[in-house]
């Protein structure tokens, strides 16, 4: 029986007998059917919303799930105003606590100066250094990608982590832009009149015309310590 799916040599005439031509057509249906049925579990779970292009200037190599602070924009509007309109883009090098609510949490690894996505925000897996056991809030860790810190007012949320007391767990987390506020984190206002810099601030010590301090807060939690 001839062989249908012999190769051509360089200058041949080239027939392709109905056998042959069918063959290719069986692969090529079954390699598209393949790419059709790979499960949800073959693929790497991202979020798919809050992602950004950023590239690695922190000079090492950072695994999946690390955590980047943002420097900057990767070009900057007056370096070239029609590239920095069309795509953000960030710099992002390892956290520092200026960095505090300004980071980002890769979804794949990346070399150094390799650029790639990562979570700006929205819900990610992230490692936790749980140094609060009782607080559900974090943000960067000071010098350390690797993973993010429980903090009073930090600006992700904890909406999960593994169970064993204090270190480093893995967890899942939202970021926001918003930085948290609770009762465990209280500032004491004190002074009077306009100001607010002593240890105490009474509400009913204060000049005629002076009710009160101005003050924009995030989230107010009123002791009820005072009238």
């Amino acid at each position: 029986m001839p062989d249908t799916l012999k190769k051509v040599r360089s200058g041949q005439k080239l027939e392709i007998p109905a056998k042959a031509y069918n063959a290719f057509v069986d692969a090529a249906v079954e390699h598209r059917s393949r790419r059709r049925n790979i499960s949800a579990a073959d693929r790497p779970a991202v979020p798919r919303s809050g992602l950004v292009l950023v590239r690695n200037d922190s000079g090492q190599a950072r695994d999946r799930f690390d955590v980047l602070g943002v420097d900057s924009p990767v070009i900057a509007p007056g370096a070239n105003a029609a590239e920095f309109s069309n795509r953000v883009a960030l710099s992002c090098i390892t956290p520092q606590p200026q960095h505090t609510g300004r980071f980002v949490v890769l979804t794949e690894p990346l070399a150094a100066g390799q650029m790639g996505m990562a979570c700006a925000s929205g819900v990610v897996q992230v490692r936790l250094d749980v140094l609060h056991e009782d607080i559900d809030f974090a943000d960067v860790a000071d010098g350390d990608a690797t993973c993010l810190a429980t903090s009073p007012d930090g600006s992700a949320t904890v909406l999960w982590r593994e169970s064993g007391g204090s270190g480093t767990v893995w967890a899942v987390v939202k970021l926001s832009a918003t930085p948290q506020a609770t009762h465990d984190n209280p500032k004491t206002l004190g002074g009077s009149g306009a100001t607010a810099d002593t240890e105490v601030w009474d509400i009913d010590d204060q000049p005629e015309g002076h009710d009160g301090v101005e003050f924009k807060p995030f989230r107010l939690y009123w002791s009820g310590n005072s009238g």
